[in-house]
């Protein structure tokens, strides 16, 4: 397979980019629903198990340099670790499915009225699909751009919004306990921190100069931490806990509770479609990547196209409505992505550790012994 490179500035941006991506819709809504008034702790809390991934990722992609999560598994486990990486294979399928229906669907509720949300697939799926032929590193080099561009339409939303902001809306804190936080933190730390981090595991081996990646990529996501923690505080002082929870896309909720709202949206549903498109583009190469580690192919191109029909079969059969999904968001999916995020990355560490540590043992064992001249008896 063509090796590709990207600086450790660009996988920065891809990570700020798609943590931001469907996040930014779905996540504060489950929060508020959660942690009420106090959802604006939940970021915080969810920061250290992130930072926890990061590392670990990182360790791994030291101890086994140019690979990716599912080639070293297999060197890890062996044949079970080959089998074992199928779940995070579909993982990544999955997850590139809803990030896609997501996109179309919230495109088509606040602009898109009349256009065929099937229009809206291949859309998202042609620009996709181009993107990855020319490659990862254009892609990389496209997003350090359009990133931060977002972000500033992002500091202008968040400014514009906070006009309306009613700062009782955060008392009385911790009124329920801390209980109901705690259950938002793993929510969230399931979705988005979970589960677009351990993308990242499809993508580290390929920067060039990653001395300083673990560092570099932890200060971006406390950096993250923190935008989440301003979007989900922007959404109770506006809105209110009882109101935000009652509207699945409570950040355009908070637009439409602005006067002239409605001028702003238009900047807010880019903004939101550049961050979503770069974490769907980030799933579709996990995805065509790991399978064609995992079947031992010499490129993933060629199963770019044959891979569309499968996020677009997923992602439009899957759940009947919006509000069958907020709910599978909410009780189901944390679990999954949990084990598929958390979970199998730190089994491998351990394995990968314990086989270090067996290797060098044995190999001072087997160290001969030095006699020295003249300490022979006889």
């Amino acid at each position: 397979m063509e090796k590709e490179y990207i600086s450790v500035k660009q996988c920065l941006f891809l990570l700020m980019g798609s943590m931001m991506g469907i996040s930014l819709m779905l996540a504060p809504s489950v929060s508020v629903l959660l942690a009420k008034q106090d959802a604006w702790l939940v970021p915080w809390l969810s920061a250290v198990p992130g930072l926890v991934l990061i590392g670990l990722l990182i360790s791994l992609n030291k101890m086994y340099p140019g690979q990716s999560l599912v080639q070293y598994s297999h060197s890890i486990l062996g044949l079970f670790g080959k089998f074992l990486v199928l779940i995070p294979i579909w993982f990544f399928l999955y997850l590139g499915a809803q990030n896609l229906r997501e996109i179309t669907n919230f495109i088509a509720s606040i602009i898109l009225f009349e256009t065929p949300r099937l229009v809206l697939y291949f859309f998202t799926i042609l620009i996709s699909v181009y993107a990855l032929k020319l490659g990862l590193e254009t892609v990389a080099r496209a997003f350090s751009f359009l990133v931060f561009i977002a972000f500033i339409l992002l500091l202008f939303i968040q400014v514009y919004s906070m006009l309306n902001a009613n700062y009782e809306n955060l008392l009385p804190i911790l009124g329920a306990g801390v209980l109901p936080v705690i259950r938002a933190s793993l929510n969230f730390t399931a979705a988005p921190v979970g589960d677009v981090i351990i993308l990242f595991s499809m993508v580290i081996y390929h920067v060039k100069y990653p001395r300083d990646l673990g560092a570099k990529l932890s200060i971006g996501f406390i950096f993250l931490m923190f935008i989440m923690f301003l979007v989900i505080g922007r959404v109770i002082v506006t809105l209110g806990p009882d109101r935000a929870t009652r509207n699945i896309y409570s950040i355009a909720a908070t637009i439409n509770a602005t006067t002239g709202g409605g001028l702003v949206l238009p900047f807010m549903t880019l903004n939101w479609f550049l961050f979503s498109l770069c974490q769907f583009i980030l799933c579709y190469y996990a995805f065509v990547t790991s399978v064609a580690h995992w079947a031992k192919l010499a490129d993933y191109k060629p199963l770019l196209l044959p891979a569309a029909p499968l996020f677009i079969v997923l992602g439009i059969y899957s759940f009947d409505n919006s509000v069958e999904a907020f709910a599978f968001y909410q009780v189901i999916w944390p679990v999954y992505a949990i084990f598929s995020s958390f979970f199998l990355p730190l089994l491998l560490w351990l394995v990968a550790i314990t086989k270090n540590k067996v290797k060098l043992n044995s190999q001072q064992n087997k160290k001969p012994s030095v006699t020295i001249p003249g300490d022979e008896n006889g």
